[in-house]
């Protein structure tokens, strides 16, 4: 009972104070933007090699891919003239 009688003053003595005026918004908020600057620039590098890299074979596929196409396609070609000649 004591210390609950105790703590019931502390409270209410806690209660009437005012809080020094502080203001720390700002720093923090430079500490958490440096921080997420460091994290995306740790984590951009990565995503543009593998960027890089795609990108490369992409473009050495659709060259394969266009070449193949056109090595392909020239018999079809062919034989698609005979048949309209003869239908001719």
């Amino acid at each position: 009972m004591r210390n609950e009688n105790r703590f019931e003053i502390l409270a209410a003595r806690a209660r009437g104070e005012t809080p020094p005026g502080v203001d720390v918004a700002g720093r923090v908020i430079a500490i958490l933007t440096a921080e997420q600057d460091r994290l995306d620039r740790i984590t951009e590098r990565p995503l543009m090699w593998v960027a890089v890299f795609s990108s490369a074979a992409a473009a050495s596929f659709t060259v394969i891919a266009v070449a193949s196409y056109y090595l392909w396609t020239s018999p079809l070609v062919e034989i698609y003239e005979t048949i309209s000649w003869v239908m001719r």
